[in-house]
């Protein structure tokens, strides 16, 4: 963890994040519901069922990050989320705002992708889930930080295959991140 490179929002992007999440209930969960490729990504009616749990459970409040291409994908797992408030800022924010937005919640869960290794830069608990790419080679480096990972013969892959089934995504329920998460607080 020594070499882990350590990452600190820009002064302004904080202002900015600040008033984004200003007034929104603690505690705020950041989820990264899209990532590079399918062989990535946990399907969006995990993520909305795993935000549901979370919110019955912890009273969380989701905000879901991503680009302006994601913004379908995070649109379609907020189409199954029953709590509110929560927040849509896919597309609304840029990269240089990210991390920003991310220092200020309370844990980030998401897919293997570049906004799980900006929380662990920046210290936070984090929680990382695994398909076809190696968890142990990428993921989040922090002592804060999970991941969840289906160690199935096939992976990791890499996706080098012709699967296009990624079942090593699929198969992660959303009861077993939620005690991977239960673990972690």
């Amino acid at each position: 963890s020594e070499f882990v490179p350590w990452l600190a929002p820009f002064e302004r992007g904080v202002s900015k994040a600040s008033n984004i999440l200003e007034g929104l209930p603690r505690p705020i969960v950041v989820f990264a519901t899209a990532s590079r490729g399918a062989h990535k990504i946990w399907p969006k009616d995990n993520f909305a069922m795993l935000i549901n749990l979370m919110y019955k459970r912890w009273k969380i409040t989701p905000v879901l990050v991503g680009t302006e291409r994601e913004r379908e994908i995070t649109g379609a797992v907020l189409s199954g989320v029953v709590c509110r408030p929560y927040l849509n800022l896919a597309g609304e924010i840029s990269l240089a705002e990210l991390p920003s937005v991310i220092s200020q919640s309370d844990l980030v869960i998401g897919n293997d992708s570049g906004v799980i290794h900006i929380a662990a830069a920046l210290g936070l608990p984090t929680l990382g889930i695994f398909g076809a790419t190696n968890p142990r080679w990428y993921y989040p480096y922090n002592k804060k930080s999970r991941y969840i990972y289906k160690n199935y013969p096939c992976s990791p892959c890499d996706i080098k295959t012709f699967c296009r089934d990624y079942k090593c995504m699929k198969d992660i329920t959303p009861e077993e991140v939620i005690s991977r998460v239960g673990e972690m607080i």
